[in-house]
């Protein structure tokens, strides 16, 4: 999607939800390092990886970092 046809609005609240997806990766891979019970550990980093994957769908359309 190139973002020319996207409005102003529109563009901000997408980089709104990719910013909020990095956000969690970060948290999440953070608490993952304080878990002790391994597979509990690997459920955090689970989903850190997968809130990782949204944010580079979102990148699609922001074209940001």
């Amino acid at each position: 999607m190139n973002t020319h046809i996207c409005s102003k609005e529109h563009l901000e609240l997408l980089k709104s939800f990719q910013k909020d997806e990095i956000t969690a990766s970060k948290l999440y891979f953070v608490l993952a390092d304080k878990i002790k019970d391994e597979k509990n550990k690997e459920i955090m980093q689970k989903m850190a990886q997968e809130e990782n994957a949204h944010s580079l769908i979102w990148k699609q359309y922001t074209n940001l970092d």
